[in-house]
């Protein structure tokens, strides 16, 4: 009986963090009635702001729950986007960004929520070229590719370790 409980356990947290990233929000609560259909946020990467130009809102880190399955870059930028249009943000400043890896096959961020004090200032605020619709998806070709690679390269290192352990 305690054997069967304790699957059901294991099986619904591995049910319930299967597919969505980690999210630690820093300054603010997930709040559902806040959220926009749309919004005009820029997204801007490693850029400086001065304390005069802007008002830090909140942060946020998203990442790997080691389950999930939903976090090319394109889908944690829109987590991204969708938080700071809640956060009524006119930036979303990437502060630190990993890429899929070795550890994780997910794209991992770090950002932080940005108003813009002068009216003025922030229409000079674009969003980087970097996130450009055809340069994600540039970047997340070359992530499957690089993470099929990696699995390819770990599958094919398991069975010569396997065969190396049943013939000595």
């Amino acid at each position: 009986m305690r054997q069967v409980l304790f699957i059901s356990i294991l099986l619904s947290l591995l049910i319930m963090t299967a597919c969505s990233p980690r999210i630690s929000r820093h300054g603010y609560e997930f709040d559902p009635s806040r959220q926009k259909e749309q919004c005009d946020v820029a997204m801007t990467q490693f850029r400086e702001f001065s304390k005069d130009e802007v008002e830090v809102l909140a942060e946020v880190d998203v990442g790997d729950t080691g389950f999930t399955r939903t976090c090319e870059e394109t889908d944690i930028l829109n987590i991204l986007k969708n938080e700071g249009c809640m956060m009524a943000a006119h930036v979303v400043n990437i502060t630190k960004e990993k890429r899929p890896d070795w550890w994780s096959t997910c794209y991992r961020a770090s950002a932080e929520f940005l108003r813009v004090k002068d009216n003025p200032a922030k229409e000079k605020i674009r969003t980087d070229p970097a996130y450009d619709e055809p340069t994600i998806a540039r970047r997340v070709e070359e992530d499957k590719r690089r993470n099929r690679t990696n699995i390819l390269g770990a599958i094919f290192t398991g069975m010569m370790a396997g065969l190396a352990i049943i013939l000595l």
